[in-house]
């Protein structure tokens, strides 16, 4: 083979090993998003193994139920009587975050406390956040589990130290969360939820936000929500934003997980949009059980790849590599000739 045709053959060569090399340049926080997202990484990470549980007598105690049923899935199985799989919201799952006696009235008043909900005091759906951390602690001495941590903590707008940084360290331990929020919400004032928070992403969302005094644009965390309705974004979930550029920002689902914005509402002083479901987190609840676990199912931190380059071609570039090597090699040679 000579003259064009090979040069030709030599610069296809070429062009294929820098393609083969693109996966090794690029690094994972380069990877750019459009849209709602900010520029992020692979490092999505969530915990396996949480159940999804619809709302029922309370977003709280349904929420509680997750966490619960999170820990009897790692390991705790009393933490859930009379369910055997915590993954599937069965009658039993139902009766445990609000049981009969309950439902009568829709109180935890004229009974002996037998579930969650009765335990966090819910009346009509709505829980007080000073009871939902001694709920979930009274819940788990009632099943006969010890209790090693439970507590809530405030954001510093409220004048407590819970922060980003707090929940990171918690998933980075294996162990989800509840994050109350709040927002004003159009047609109904001040409303507050119960999330179960499962994961963090950093820089994920690009929002718009108004903290009393001017309009900021900030770039704020996600977190992989559970949030007691069901999985799934758009217009027709209670879950929007307002972006940097004025448009409606939606909660977002990848690979079957929801991602919602991480927005202490110490970044706004309180203030929200009455056009949006803007949801704040204002309050988070910590809570790990005491003992030893039956079975260990907790996934090691070693997935987690948040900033990390990928240190070889993907599989699907490995067959541009190497005939790219071979053509770069036939050109040296070429030159060298």
């Amino acid at each position: 083979m000579k003259g064009s045709r090979l040069k030709k053959v030599v610069l296809l060569s070429m062009l294929v090993v820098v393609l083969g090399f693109l996966p090794v340049l690029v690094s994972a926080d380069e990877i750019q998003f459009t849209g709602d997202l900010a520029s992020m990484s692979f490092g999505l990470n969530p915990l396996t193994g949480v159940p999804s549980y619809t709302w029922y007598h309370g977003c709280s105690p349904t929420s509680g139920g997750m966490l619960m049923g999170y820990w009897a899935e790692h390991g705790y199985p009393k933490l859930l009587p009379g369910v055997t799989n915590p993954m599937v919201q069965s009658a039993a799952v139902d009766n445990d975050i609000s049981s009969p006696q309950h439902n009568v009235h829709d109180t935890y008043v004229g009974h002996t406390a037998n579930s969650i909900a009765d335990f966090m005091k819910t009346v009509d759906g709505g829980t007080y956040l000073n009871n939902i951390a001694p709920g979930l602690a009274a819940w788990s001495n009632y099943c006969g589990v010890g209790v090693k941590t439970c507590y809530d903590a405030e954001v510093a707008y409220f004048g407590g130290s819970f922060t980003y940084s707090n929940f990171v360290g918690q998933i980075n331990a294996g162990d989800p969360m509840l994050l109350n929020l709040m927002t004003y919400a159009p047609g109904e004032g001040w409303v507050g939820h119960t999330v179960m928070a499962y994961g963090y992403q950093a820089n994920m969302f690009n929002l718009r936000i108004y903290n009393g005094r001017q309009y900021v644009d900030v770039t704020v965390p996600g977190f992989a929500v559970m949030d007691t309705w069901n999985i799934g974004v758009g217009p027709g979930k209670q879950a929007s934003w307002v972006g940097w550029n004025g448009q409606t920002v939606y909660a977002q689902l990848i690979n079957g997980v929801d991602w919602w914005p991480f927005l202490d509402m110490t970044l706004t002083n309180g203030y929200f949009y009455t056009n949006q479901w803007d949801w704040e987190v204002e309050d988070g609840d910590f809570y790990q059980p005491a003992g030893t676990a039956s079975s260990l199912q907790i996934r090691s931190n070693s997935n987690i790849l948040s900033g990390i380059p990928l240190p070889i071609p993907l599989p699907g570039s490995l067959w541009l590599f190497g005939p790219g090597l071979a053509g770069f090699w036939a050109w040296r040679r070429m030159k060298a000739g």
